[in-house]
């Protein structure tokens, strides 16, 4: 830092003696001084989740003292608390894209800034909407199955996933798994590849490394491909997503070996898997029919490994519904640690949501579990951890069956209330209403393909309402429901 100034003096000389005078100095303004800001976290780039409170931290470096610290989002500042050489402050982010400004002054008027960007995903929905695309059928008003081709849904099931730019739709009905190379633009997309069958045209159920009966749902990693195989009683891995048809998984899991599909109650069996997803390294199944969710620490990579945890069930040979005492009988209701037919599971690795199907509800961990048995924290559709009634309201759910969130908001198909029920945050107490709903125009209906809402099911669908929705996938910008007894899937853009 340089700093400038100038001190005058005047001399005056008078007759019979000088005096000198030295009027006070005046010192001019210092060159603005250079303040090196920079923001440690959050990093550029990175995608917030699960809270709008972001806490911003960085460094300092200036040679005048600092007098103040300001961080900025959208048009809200807030002040930093600050030392010689770093900063503090939470700021709250809004939806989507944000950028983060720390501007800091010194006390000789010099400033510096720094700014990232970073991202809060969320998709604005609005209660019943018209969906924007449809697949699988040929109009909106079409839900009758048709014969197997390159672009039908029949029993269109499970949570589809998108592995760079390709998308991987599971087709229950077709005994498949239909690949797009990207994501479909256009309305009865035929799809480029398929998995399970020989070709596009087939649907026909088998075993074995190539074979799929009944795929429920697929997930990802980034690049391996996971299948729940679920009349088969197994879950298949291909170790690099297949990008062609009729690829052979690499690795079981569940049986032995690809020609077993027996199923069975022990560590390294499971029986009717619907829902699965991965999360933090882990691999988390709905083991339905076992009334238990199995999660292997790491996808496997052997045919048959064992599970490393189970939630619902104290170890891995009880399997009954709603058994807290263990005695493998079900008990007359559920409690904060037991399931019954659970079909759908999400986790961002710190959180874990299980769709209680059965008991009409859906369980949260705000934490993930290390230990079986584990109690959850909070149910949603039900009054208490130990009701299990199916209902028709804002707080009540029918059957729930698969989940989706961006980490902040979340999204659940509420099956036989016809409907999808949109959290725009992840509730962290008992019994939260969600915002809004998709299907239907209020949370007091819940006939399906019932347009004109008059709670009477109507002729044909429309491109607004749904019957037994089954699947989803959220994306930065959209929503795909799966709509199975309408054969079809609906893409929502809002």
């Amino acid at each position: 830092m340089k700093i400038t100034s100038w001190l005058w003096v005047v001399v005056v000389a008078g007759c019979g003696g000088g005096s000198t005078s030295s009027p006070d100095a005046f010192v001019a303004d210092a060159a603005p001084d250079t303040i090196t800001v920079a923001i440690t976290s959050p990093v550029g780039g990175a995608s917030i989740r699960g809270t709008r409170a972001v806490e911003v931290k960085g460094t300092l470096a200036a040679a005048a003292p600092i007098t103040s610290v300001d961080v900025k989002v959208g048009t809200t500042t807030v002040a930093a608390i600050f030392g010689e050489k770093a900063f503090t402050a939470t700021v709250m982010v809004a939806n989507n894209a944000n950028t983060i400004t720390v501007t800091a002054h010194d006390a000789i008027q010099g400033s510096g800034t720094a700014s990232v960007d970073v991202d809060y995903p969320f998709v604005h929905f609005t209660d019943f909407p018209a969906a924007t695309r449809v697949l699988g059928q040929t109009a909106a008003d079409i839900g009758t199955q048709r014969t197997t081709d390159a672009s039908t849904m029949k029993f269109a099931v499970g949570d589809p996933v998108m592995i760079g730019a390709t998308l991987y739709v599971p087709v229950l009905g077709e005994n498949r798994v239909l690949g797009y190379s990207a994501f479909p633009t256009t309305d009865n997309q035929a799809g480029d590849f398929v998995l399970g069958q020989a070709t596009l045209a087939d649907g026909v159920a088998a075993v074995g490394a190539d074979g799929l009966d009944q795929p429920s749902d697929v997930d990802s990693d980034g690049t391996k491909l996971v299948a729940s195989d679920h009349a088969n009683n197994r879950v298949v891995v291909w170790n690099t997503a297949p990008s062609t048809t009729h690829v052979a998984a690499d690795v079981v899991v569940g049986e032995p070996d690809f020609d077993t599909s027996t199923g069975g109650c022990e560590a390294a069996r499971v029986k009717g898997p619907i829902d699965l997803t991965i999360a933090s390294g882990r691999l988390i199944v709905a083991d339905t029919n076992n009334n238990r969710v199995l999660i292997w620490n790491t996808i496997p990579t052997t045919n048959g490994a064992a599970a490393d945890l189970v939630i619902g069930q104290a170890d891995f040979t009880h399997c009954a519904g709603n058994d807290d005492n263990q005695d493998s009988v079900s008990d007359l209701g559920p409690t904060a640690r037991t399931v019954r037919n659970p079909i759908g599971v999400w986790s961002d690795g710190t959180r874990l949501i299980v769709a209680d199907s059965a008991n009409n509800r859906l369980l949260i961990w705000k934490t993930f579990p290390t230990s079986s048995f584990t109690p959850a924290d909070v149910v949603l559709g039900q009054p208490s951890f130990t009701t299990a009634n199916p209902g028709l309201s804002a707080t009540a759910l029918a059957s729930p069956q698969f989940i989706a969130s961006n980490g902040n908001q979340l999204v659940v198909t509420d099956t036989n209330n016809n409907r999808v029920l949109v959290w725009d945050d992840v509730p962290t107490l008992s019994g939260r209403a969600p915002d809004h709903v998709i299907g239907q125009s209020t949370f007091l209906h819940g006939s399906a393909n019932d347009d004109n809402q008059d709670d009477a099911t109507d002729a044909t669908p429309s491109a607004r309402t749904l019957k037994a929705p089954r699947g989803l996938l959220l994306t930065a910008t959209s929503l795909w429901v799966s709509d199975q007894s309408n054969n079809r899937a609906l893409v929502y853009v809002p």
